[in-house]
């Protein structure tokens, strides 16, 4: 967990770096040949699969490309226009694959200087974007703060949380409270935030892993590693070590990732993300007023001995080196949020990529997983940190030149320069004796150059918490038994996050941090529950499996208002405008709608009647709602099982568990609805669009099929042409035949922006639409995994 880490606007990409010596015993290393691994394991792609020219030749051609327009005398807005390719060819080539464009860059120009950065509204004068990629240049940069700034970020942060060390350049809040902060942290809290570690994730993985039975009756554990582990492990760590709890996960979670969105990524000043920050930043304050006046009292009571961070914070006094004594618990407040701010994304983003790394090298993988099972976590460590070489949490750090700036090369930096600091770049300078064959993974590299845990002025706060967490989580998911990724495209690291409804914007964007990553692994009879739930998101899926699939498509669509069917003009989303319902926001995890349509076709008739008379949002929550819930209860009675969610999903009360049973639980339909105990895990949000499509329900003569295509990736149904795009019934793309467009999507589909296939179905995906979309009969064990 990367508390305090120094994080810096950057366009597409989060800035955040993690590097620091580690104080604990290393384990010795058997020896150096077997921490190697061949250059070509997996082999790095040089060109662009698309194009197939290398970086430089693309860069190249757009910096030609402007030369020639500034000859020919362009307007400056049409200039405009043609000088952005040259930072939109570096962005996109580094998000894509930054190892080979680094390499270029070192190459061919060590300092690359490009275009401005498209900020808007900002509230500085800024110049030319300049890239430094090699190592000393890198660390000179870092070594001068005060000229190199974080301005990109400062004022954002104090407007939100308040003036904090993370966002000042040698200033008291750097150089007086971050002593001070650590010397709330010792080292002999290494063992105690070990123990911590260890047991949160154990728990984390008993609760949230999902045991499922396969098509050929095989026993597998399943765990969406960013939400299920990775973020929710060092949430609560802050909790248990740092003291904030926060009212709930929940509430946390929501207020990390508003104060990362807008200090970090929020480069074109969307006001409502810095709304969502302030929003944040006072519930926070809000909270932790309250919080820390109750401790008070309690330690001062001796009812409260609480060994955590905050706690100790108020039992030693703040003095005047420190801050006034007027200012003393809006410095702790301060600081205390601080570690929330910049722990959480950080560590999970460090854990999931450094286990993809590792499994993209199974010699490296299975070499790390054996010092797991040995319990020797100093070697998995070495293994973490030089696989985040490779993916580190950020490639580069933004800092702002306050006055012109020489480096020691004689290379210059204009004053208002953005200055990108390309630190895994500086990771991969073969002139420094540590990174001699940098493509090669090997874990016998002086770790203690690297820069993940940041670097001299902006050295993380929270090293030492950073250097045993990421470690010990990555181990506890190393020890599964039969750990892998999960088939298909969920076993990708995904960096998409789903937008509302509502956006503005398209619903699919790229985000700073990972958003899902899927791991299996082997399990067996004695790990099933009586029950397994697939997302406590929508619990009551798994109890309520007993209800009528064609009424549910049609709810779902629109088509079936209380008794009556609806025209065709009324197909898409004709319950919603009819009852004024609110589109539901995926971010949220709104899933009334799904509950809702899961119910008996008479009292959805009957609810819907009372919303209509009572001129009320049939989705929402509300005491009228809640009157005619019970009104239609009485007359078209729901089970126990149903009132219970209906009652926690719909109307915002606590779930009564006791009134839970298996009853429902069963699958009742047919086989053609097997798809059904194998396709668990997908996203709501598309799932939800594809009913609403009014070509979708013309495409699906039945129920069945629609469902289960519904599950489907939208990666998938993209390239299959979607209902919309329709060659006679979803025959893929017009003009081609189902099956001969199947061919080409079922293995993911190219995006030219990160240079790699995404969407592949899984086996189970493969082999349901084969048999029940293509009619072909195909055996699960004859199905190839994707490429």
């Amino acid at each position: 967990m990367f508390r305090g880490l120094v994080y810096a606007t950057v366009i597409l990409v989060s800035c955040a770096q993690l590097s620091c010596k580690s104080t604990e015993k290393k384990s010795d290393v058997a020896s150096s040949s077997q921490n190697r691994a061949v250059a070509s394991e997996p082999p790095i792609s040089f060109v662009n699969p698309q194009t197939g020219k290398g970086f430089w030749q693309e860069y190249t051609e757009s910096q030609s490309l402007v030369h020639k327009a500034k000859q020919a005398g362009l307007s400056k807005e049409a200039l405009g226009k043609i000088l952005k390719p040259k930072l939109v060819t570096f962005i996109t080539w580094v998000r894509a694959n930054p190892i080979p464009v680094f390499q270029d860059v070192r190459e061919h120009s060590p300092v690359l200087r490009m275009e401005a950065l498209p900020i808007k509204n900002s509230p500085y004068k800024f110049g030319d974007t300049v890239v430094l990629s090699r190592f000393n240049d890198v660390k000179e940069a870092l070594d001068n703060p005060t000229v190199l700034t974080v301005r990109n970020y400062g004022e954002r942060m104090a407007n939100s949380v308040g003036p904090f060390m993370l966002a000042y350049d040698g200033s008291q809040y750097s150089i007086k409270e971050k002593p001070w902060m650590r010397q709330m942290m010792p080292p002999s809290d290494h063992t105690r935030i070990r123990q911590m570690v260890r047991a949160l994730v154990q728990d984390a993985i008993k609760e949230e892993s999902y045991i499922g039975v396969d098509i050929e009756g095989q026993y597998f554990g399943r765990l969406e590693l960013v939400n299920q582990v990775a973020r929710k492990v060092p949430l609560q760590l802050s909790g248990a070590y740092f003291g904030f709890h926060g009212p709930s996960l929940e509430k946390m979670y929501e207020w990390s990732r508003a104060t990362q969105d807008d200090f970090f990524h929020n480069i074109g000043g969307d006001p409502q993300v810095g709304a969502n920050a302030l929003k944040a930043g006072k519930e926070m304050h809000a909270y932790l007023k309250q919080h820390i006046a109750q401790r008070k009292i309690d330690i001062e009571s001796g009812q409260d001995t609480t060994d955590d961070i905050l706690g100790r914070l108020i039992r030693n006094k703040v003095n005047d080196f420190v801050a006034p004594k007027n200012a003393e618990d809006d410095r702790i407040r301060t600081n205390v949020i601080g570690t929330l701010v910049g722990g959480a994304e950080t560590t999970q983003a460090a854990i999931v990529q450094s286990i993809n790394e590792l499994l993209k090298r199974p010699e490296m993988f299975e070499r790390a997983r054996q010092a797991a099972l040995s319990d020797d976590v100093d070697t998995v460590a070495k293994y973490v940190w030089e696989a985040l070489r490779f993916h580190p949490v950020n490639p580069f750090v933004v800092r702002y030149a306050e006055k012109d700036f020489t480096l020691k090369t004689g290379e210059k930096i204009a004053k208002g320069s953005h200055v990108l600091i390309a630190t895994q770049s500086a990771m991969f300078d073969d002139s420094v004796p540590t990174f001699e064959n940098p493509n090669e993974f090997r874990i016998d590299r002086d770790q203690s150059k690297f820069f993940h845990l940041g670097y001299g002025h902006h050295r993380c706060l929270g090293d030492h918490v950073a250097l045993i967490e990421v470690p010990e989580i990555v181990a506890a998911i190393l020890r599964l038994p039969g750990v892998r990724r999960a088939s298909g495209g969920a076993g990708q690291l995904d960096f998409r996050k789903r937008l509302s409804a509502n956006a503005t914007k398209k619903d699919d964007v790229s985000t700073s941090f990972p958003e899902s990553f899927v791991i299996e692994y082997d399990a067996s009879a004695s790990d099933k529950n009586q029950i397994e739930i697939a997302s406590q998101s929508y619990k009551y899926e798994d109890y309520l499996m007993d209800f009528n699939r064609d009424s549910y498509r049609q709810c779902l669509a629109g088509l079936v208002i209380g008794d009556k069917k609806t025209s065709g003009l009324d197909v898409v989303g004709a319950l919603r405008r009819n009852i004024k319902v609110h589109k539901h926001n995926a971010v949220s995890n709104d899933n009334r709608d799904l509950l809702f349509c899961r119910l008996n076709e008479k009292f959805r008739s009957c609810m819907i009647d009372q919303a209509k008379k009572g001129k009320f949002i049939l989705l929402n929550g509300g005491t009228e709602h809640a009157n005619a819930f019970a009104n239609c209860q009485a007359r078209s009675p729901l089970t126990e099982t149903e009132v219970a969610f209906y009652r926690n999903v719909m109307l915002g009360q606590a779930l009564d568990e006791s009134k839970l049973d298996l009853k429902q639980s069963q699958r009742t339909t047919g086989p053609e609805f097997a798809f059904e105990d194998q396709l668990k895990f997908y996203d709501r949000y598309t799932y939800r669009e594809c009913f609403m499509n009014p070509a979708g329900l013309s495409s699906f003569k039945h129920s069945k099929d629609m469902m289960m295509y519904a599950r489907f990736n939208i990666d998938f149904r993209l390239c299959m042409g979607g209902p919309v795009l329709k060659h006679k019934f979803t025959g893929g793309l017009v003009g081609k035949p189902r099956e001969a467009q199947y061919e080409i999507c079922k293995d993911g589909v190219y995006n030219p922006a990160i240079q790699r296939k995404e969407g592949a179905l899984s086996r189970a995906e493969k082999y349901f639409y084969q048999n029940q979309v293509l009619g072909q009969k195909v055996n699960f064990r004859d199905i190839p995994e994707a490429k």
